[in-house]
């Protein structure tokens, strides 16, 4: 009976430990998120579209970097855009455009053989987080610790 009384808090102790950091997430992020917005849109060329994804900041403590922004099963660097009156913005850009090669042609053909060389399509398995569709995570490096 003594033994129960000491190990079944150590046991609840333990879980209660456990459950604010399942995520990663940080608690009381190093600023304030006053607004962010993303915006869609397609060029004049066929292939050619991109997500500007921007993000407003208050009181913003020095020694906060951006890393990586996380949305819709994407990874994009941060940069930061503008510093003014304590407030900044950082900024985005997922691009759906192929810049290295030229969108190439797909053979389709009866005989699965002569489909030899087409390319398949890019598809992310492993993104670390679960988020909705319109959530994203950031990564930012605060007092020499990563963070999210």
């Amino acid at each position: 009976m003594n033994i129960r009384l000491i190990i079944l808090p150590l046991i609840l102790f333990s879980f209660v430990q456990c459950c604010p950091t399942k995520n990663g997430f940080q608690k009381g992020a190093p600023f304030a998120i006053a607004s962010s917005f993303y915006q869609e849109w397609v060029g004049g060329q066929a292939d050619v579209s991109d997500l500007t994804l921007q993000i407003h900041l208050e009181n913003v403590k020095d020694g906060v970097q951006p890393e990586f922004i996380y949305f819709k099963n994407k990874k994009e660097k941060i940069a930061v855009k503008k510093v003014e009156n304590g407030r900044v913005i950082w900024v985005t850009n997922f691009s759906d455009t192929n810049k290295n090669t030229l969108k190439k042609d797909v053979i389709m053909h009866a005989d699965s053989k002569k489909e030899f060389g087409n390319t398949p399509p890019e598809i992310l398995t492993n993104f670390p987080f679960e988020i909705g569709e319109n959530e994203a995570v950031i990564s930012y490096q605060y007092k020499g610790k990563l963070a999210y």
